[in-house]
């Protein structure tokens, strides 16, 4: 089988896969040639590449499979009149990615914490003993999305002896003492939470509802020492608003893994403000491709076998226009 995946970005995905599919070719091509390579290839992995209807009217591919979950950047209507096959590789309990993505989380909270850039300065002037940080121990944290990744953040913050409120679209009980939350509530209790917390991390997907989740309103509510970690998705943030709340102190800092328009433009005016920036590396470690690339690798082989991928977001639709 020959996989074609488009390595502009995150190009370690190539590399990962080719150690879980040995004996396939594994096409590494950059994002200018996919459209005329398209042909080529038996599996489309997209990456962050757009696939849209004029690269599948170019494939004769039978599977168009994410490196991962996001599978926005697909024209799943165009494959699916193609007959082509459009799944992903979720997160879930106990996941590489999932894992991955929460000690980021932690990364840029103790980041905005401890105020590294201000550190990194001080080493580059011979000072000692300054910026003053901030203890996450006693501090109140958010966790806005309990699903796979909050769930794990949630697991990796209890040592550190912060008080924790969730919000999730389905809370429960059981699961407010299987993580030993304080609080856990719907979107309806986002003014309730923000107005608590001295960390707000963002771990939920982007929907109708949650676009523009924290936007001026929200921003108003939080405490002006709070901190906004976003290791979700872009729009989950109003960005004109993020701007305007850095500008006017009406919160501490942002630390963003994700971004509106990726790759983002190192000139956004919020870089101007307290902001740690990582380019979507959240989830890009050994532990977490390897999870994906294995479970890619399992809907390859399920193709060549002849059967249909798991995780498929049209396989009925495909299967009917088969007969």
């Amino acid at each position: 089988m020959k996989v074609m995946i488009c390595t502009t970005h995150f190009p370690h995905c190539a590399e990962v896969l080719r150690h879980h599919l040995p004996d396939d070719t594994i096409i590494a091509c950059p994002a200018e040639q996919v459209v005329a390579r398209a042909a080529e290839a038996d599996v489309l992995v997209p990456a962050m590449y757009r696939v849209d209807a004029r690269v599948i009217d170019n494939t004769s591919a039978t599977l168009i499979n994410q490196f991962g979950v996001g599978i926005e950047g697909v024209d799943i209507p165009a494959a699916t009149r193609r007959s082509i096959y459009v799944a992903n590789v979720p997160g879930h309990e106990g996941a590489g990615n999932a894992a991955s993505v929460a000690e980021h989380a932690i990364f840029l909270m103790l980041g905005l914490a401890r105020r590294y850039a201000e550190a990194q300065a001080s080493v580059r002037k011979r000072a000692l003993g300054a910026p003053l940080g901030t203890a996450l121990m006693g501090k109140t944290v958010a966790i806005l999305g309990v699903g796979s990744i909050g769930r794990q953040l949630a697991l990796r913050l209890k040592p550190f002896q912060v008080r924790l409120l969730g919000m999730k679209q389905h809370p429960s009980e059981a699961l407010k003492r299987e993580l030993d939350l304080d609080f856990l509530g719907t979107q309806h209790d986002l003014t309730q939470v923000l107005t608590q917390a001295d960390f707000v991390v963002l771990a939920l997907p982007v929907t109708p509802a949650t676009r523009a989740m924290l936007n001026a309103a929200a921003f108003a509510a939080m405490k002006d020492t709070a901190f906004v970690i976003n290791v979700a998705r872009g729009p989950v943030i109003d960005h004109d608003a993020l701007v305007e709340a850095l500008a006017h102190g009406h919160i501490a800092g942002a630390g963003l893994d994700v971004f509106w328009d990726e790759p983002t433009d190192p000139d956004d005016p919020l870089f101007r403000y307290n902001v740690i920036a990582t380019p979507h590396t959240a989830g890009v470690t050994d532990l977490s491709y390897n999870d994906i690339a294995r479970g890619l690798a399992a809907n390859v082989n399920r193709i060549r076998a002849g059967q249909p991928p798991i995780n498929c977001v049209n396989r009925e639709a495909v299967q009917t226009r088969r007969g």
